[in-house]
């Protein structure tokens, strides 16, 4: 065998020699950048929450799914006891708008669920009511009441549907029902009659209930 034939013969089986070493070092290089790299994003993400970034587009539930999209918040931001049962009671009286239009007040019922979900408050401590009375009164009549009154559904079944399955109660009060003409049997069966708007605020306030008006 030549010198040089056994020179390039003793550096081919230098270098396989050193490779698995060599390839662990780099294996290990891309691996520490990548966690780099991880670990930037997670300052960044960290970073934006301590500036107060609030989520570009609003989205729904998790316990309404088809209503009330609301925004996230950083975790800074003030936000109800998860250890406390939260009586609420939503004061619906409604404006004068279309009838083929989702009431939004009542809506809010719905936002309240998700925002508050979303933020670590089991729904089971959310303990929600709706007295609905004046110009939202006939939000809570039945699809066959309000098709023979308006010509159409009512636009708010399928949210006073999911507001119900999620366990809130919603009462009409009686004396708008009567002031209006709608007799008990054209209520939503989701909807219970109260005697008046006050009597429901009255009595659940007695009994812990906030009223947001």
């Amino acid at each position: 065998m030549s010198a040089i034939r056994h020179t390039a013969l003793l550096a081919t089986l230098l270098l396989l020699s050193t490779w698995p070493a060599a390839a662990q070092q780099a294996s290990q290089a891309h691996g520490d950048s990548v966690s780099a790299q991880a670990s930037g994003a997670m300052a960044s993400s960290a970073e934006v929450v301590r500036n107060g970034a609030i989520s570009a587009k609003a989205g729904t539930g998790p316990v309404i799914a088809d209503y009330g999209p609301v925004f996230d918040m950083p975790a800074t931001a003030f936000r109800l006891s998860s250890e406390q049962i939260h009586k609420v009671l939503f004061d619906v009286a409604g404006g004068k708008r279309e009838r083929d239009t989702l009431n939004r007040r009542l809506e809010t019922v719905a936002r309240f669920l998700n925002m508050h979900a979303r933020n670590g408050i089991a729904p089971e401590r959310l303990h929600l009511a709706v007295i609905m009375h004046g110009g939202s009164s006939f939000d809570a009549l039945s699809d066959a009441a309000y098709h023979q009154r308006f010509g159409m559904d009512n636009p708010n079944t399928a949210l006073i549907g999911a507001l119900r399955d999620a366990g809130v109660t919603l009462y009409l009060c009686g004396q708008s029902a009567g002031f209006n003409g709608i007799a008990a049997d054209e209520l939503s069966p989701q909807v219970e009659l109260a005697l008046s708007a006050m009597t429901v605020t009255v009595e659940l306030d007695s009994q812990g209930y906030v009223v947001l008006p």
